[in-house]
């Protein structure tokens, strides 16, 4: 007589009422019965099919003995505990752990552990696939590591596909989300190579025009956690977004996207490094991530927003050059070409916050005193001045300049507060010269403008020169220049101290001005107006010869002197003060005495009356022209 077949733990039914302590045991036989089902399906051989029941019952056993729930921690525990079939027990656990979470085994823990992913893809996927494994071999590289990516893109295929996904245009990011949610490698390192290569081919798929182009940025910035969500955002912020959601989707995302690629072209072809390039590239692409996980097309509110929460949230230390890369690239798209000159203001002009009838007269005032022709940092100062006697009218209470009198502004003039009193009077000439300009066009009463007085009494500053220690220091540190930043500073400061000339002169000066064959420097003085030539010294010429030849970026700058990081445009003065005090030679700030005192002190001999060597880098005098008969000599 045969012996009955002995049943399994999950044939046996459980009764239709179980202490609360034990209900775990209807979702632990339901899945041990998936699990050794699996197991039989995919043709297991007796050992690995009797190994997974018979962990399955032991741990049953375990857990009912010493009165414990399942749990993974549980599990892991107990493998650890029965030594050395571990190796066997651990694949059965992960493999019921796949039912609990996903109704099915992971390709990770499939049986058997090696499976062709390619042979179980649909037509469809697999004409992907190919297309896919063709480019690659258009790329340098060993080829079993192509095959491993064929193999990574092929496992990402079959995982979707038996979710039920049949099309790429069926590839969304939950659908994205979901699969790499389930989709367990053994080592972060391993989740990362496999991750890259979802992204990898869904940027292949993009290109093809098959799916956006925000899917393939999705695997990488998930790796990093840097993705952020619309729920990220405060309420106040998502009503900004939504505002302007319909306007946005004028400028789609996926012509965003197309975008981005010249324009980091372009600002590459500037010569900026490595740091700012990497920002700019990330903050292009993340807000792209954003826009298509979201909806939206592309528009500056949403870009303001999406880095002020980007800052908050990621504590996001670059944050400054995320937003000048998105505001050039909002020049960009206005001008079609980038322009790394343009400042960009983190805040708006503060007279933009006025009312409409100081902004009207501010912008009339502003547009006359520019085409009078005063430089751009004049007329900054104008709108400064005016705007913040503009503040102080409207909270006073006034509506109209025409309410305006002259107990109103003396009032203003008692209450503006600044740190030195030749500040004050440079803001109230030309808060006067507003309210001049206001009384001929008769909105206030002629004469008002009297009501601003002078503060500032005439003082006489002291001037520091440079002696003779102070000249050698700096001949001294030229020589030892060799990066090209010192080689700029060298340069500058041997044609201010050798030439005399005004350190505006210096930084205006064009490659076009030097005469090499007479030895001189012809330019037009920015104070002055005037035309002069000045021979150059020998000391002079072979600095600005170094500094061309080993210290100055390839430039279209006309300019002799430009910066030493991209944009390789023109300098300001501030860089000749700088290559002055990085020699050392004094640490002096020029004070400030009365007339009374300085010749007090000059009659003394406290100060001499004749100043010696000055340098006019620091100061405004110059040094007499000298004239050199040495022949240049060759470096």
């Amino acid at each position: 007589m045969a012996r009955p077949k002995k049943k399994l733990f999950y044939e046996i039914p459980l009764p239709d009422f179980l202490p609360p302590e034990k209900e775990w045991l209807r979702d632990y036989h339901r899945n041990s019965r998936n699990v050794v089902e699996y197991m039989a399906k995919n043709g297991a051989k007796s050992t690995a099919y009797h190994a997974a029941i018979r962990a399955l019952t032991l741990f049953r056993e375990y857990l009912l003995q010493n009165g414990i729930c399942f749990s993974p921690v549980a599990a892991t525990q107990w493998c650890a505990g029965n030594a050395p079939l571990v190796k066997g027990y651990e694949i059965t656990f992960r493999r019921l752990l796949d039912f609990y979470q996903y109704g099915s085994v992971q390709p990770i823990h499939a049986f058997p552990y090696a499976i062709q992913y390619s042979t179980q893809l649909s037509e469809y996927w697999l004409g992907l696939l190919n297309g896919f494994s063709l480019s690659l071999q258009d790329k340098a590289g060993d080829k079993n590591y192509q095959a491993f990516i064929t193999n990574a893109a092929a496992r990402f295929l079959y995982g979707i596909q038996i979710s039920g996904i049949h099309d790429i245009s069926q590839v969304t990011f939950s659908v994205l989300k979901e699969y790499c949610d389930r989709d367990q490698h053994r080592s972060h390192n391993s989740d990362a190579r496999y991750t890259y290569i979802i992204g990898d081919f869904l940027h292949a798929m993009a290109k093809q025009g098959l799916c956006p182009f925000g899917l393939g940025w999705y695997p990488y910035f998930r790796m990093t956690d840097h993705i952020l969500r619309f729920s990220d955002l405060s309420a106040e912020q998502q009503d900004r977004v939504e505002s302007v959601r319909s306007e946005s989707l004028e400028f789609p995302a996926d012509e965003y996207a197309c975008l981005i690629p010249s324009f980091l072209e372009e600002l590459q072809s500037f010569g900026y490094s490595k740091s700012p390039m990497k920002s700019s590239r990330f903050t292009l692409y993340n807000l792209l991530l954003f826009l298509q996980m979201n909806g939206f097309g592309y528009h500056h509110v949403i870009a303001d927003v999406w880095t002020d929460c980007a800052r908050k949230k990621w504590q996001h230390t670059g944050w400054k050059q995320s937003k000048r890369t998105l505001f050039l690239f909002g020049l960009f798209l206005e001008q079609n070409a980038v322009t790394p000159q343009a400042v960009c203001r983190s805040k708006g002009l503060k007279y933009e916050s006025l009312p409409a009838w100081c902004r009207l007269e501010i912008e009339l005032f502003i547009e006359q005193k520019q085409k009078e022709g005063w430089e751009q940092s004049t007329v900054c100062m104008f709108r400064s001045s005016v705007t913040r006697f503009c503040e102080y009218l409207v909270s006073a209470g006034l509506v109209s300049f025409s309410e305006l009198t002259a107990a109103a502004v003396k009032t203003f003039n008692q209450n503006d507060l600044h740190q030195t009193e030749e500040g004050k009077n440079a803001y109230n000439v030309r808060i006067r010269k507003f309210l001049a300009y206001l009384e001929r066009k008769g909105i206030v009463p002629y004469g008002i403008h009297l009501s601003l007085y002078a503060k500032s009494a005439p003082k006489e500053r002291i001037i520091t020169v440079l002696g003779e220690q102070d000249e050698t220091a700096i001949i001294n540190a030229g020589k030892d220049a060799v990066s090209p930043l010192d080689l700029r500073d060298n340069a500058i400061l041997l044609t201010g101290l050798r030439m005399g000339l005004r350190a505006g002169d210096v930084i205006n000066m064009k490659l076009s001005d030097i005469n090499w064959d007479r030895q001189s420097i012809r330019i037009i003085q920015d104070k002055t107006d005037r035309e002069i030539e000045v021979p150059m010294p020998v000391e002079v010429g072979n600095a600005i010869y170094r500094y061309l030849k080993f210290g100055r970026h390839a430039s279209d700058s006309p300019n002799v002197f430009i910066k030493d990081r991209a944009p390789y445009d023109s300098v300001q003065r501030g860089v000749c003060l700088r290559a002055l005090y990085k020699t050392d030679p004094l640490k002096k700030v020029p004070a400030t005495i009365s007339r009374e005192e300085h010749l007090h002190q000059r009659g003394s001999g406290a100060i001499p009356a004749v100043r010696r060597s000055p340098i006019c880098l620091a100061t405004a005098i110059r040094l007499p022209f000298t004239t050199i008969s040495i022949l240049m000599k060759n470096e």
